[in-house]
């Protein structure tokens, strides 16, 4: 997904769509913190699933 919002990126600046650029580097980071959100995700879940299990 990273690759994406980077290529058209790219492509907003190739094409001279400063709108475009602006819309992209703010939904890229948007979608970075998403990412990093649901990584955290296992990791905050798993202590307590074992905890419940008994």
């Amino acid at each position: 997904m990273d690759v994406h919002w980077i290529l058209l990126g790219q492509v907003a600046q190739a094409v001279r769509d400063h709108r475009l650029l602006e819309d992209v580097t703010v939904l890229h980071k948007e979608t970075l913190t998403q990412i990093k959100w649901l990584k955290t995700r296992p990791k905050d879940a798993a202590p307590q699933v074992l905890a419940t299990a008994d």
